[in-house]
């Protein structure tokens, strides 16, 4: 109850997504025809599939993220004044009164997030590689 209600789905969505986030991630990386340039191009690029990457994954958990904020926000509400029994619950009353689109409610915020995702995994794909070289 109370701010853990959701946080099973919350959770679930985050391991999916993430998932799906670094093998989108790996699969452009290893067709980047920039993948070894180190110039402003090669850099751009990688940048570019980090934003995929993260969009992707933003797509993937935004909905998850939506039913899961909607039931910790009703757990401050009397059981006996809720709108949802559920997460099942939560779905159907949603796709019933709003649409599948209100499951996305917000993401065009999420996608001006990801900007961060990119750089840091841009970062990181170049640390890699310079430690990875060096124990050849």
């Amino acid at each position: 109850s109370g701010l853990y209600r959701g946080f099973g789905f919350a959770w679930m969505s985050k391991i999916s997504s993430f998932g799906a986030f670094l093998e989108v991630f790996d699969y452009l990386n290893k067709v980047n025809p920039y993948r070894r340039d180190n110039s402003f191009v090669g850099y751009a690029s990688k940048f570019a599939i980090g934003q995929i990457a993260g969009i992707s994954e933003a797509f993937l958990s935004h909905p998850y993220a939506t039913l899961s904020a909607r039931l910790q926000i009703e757990s401050t509400v009397p059981v006996s004044e809720r709108k949802y029994r559920g997460m099942a619950d939560c779905i159907g009353k949603i796709y019933r009164e709003e649409g599948v689109s209100a499951l996305f409610k917000g993401f065009g915020a999420k996608t001006m997030q990801v900007s961060s995702t990119g750089v840091a995994l841009v970062v990181y794909h170049e640390i890699f590689q310079a430690t990875t070289e060096h124990r050849k």
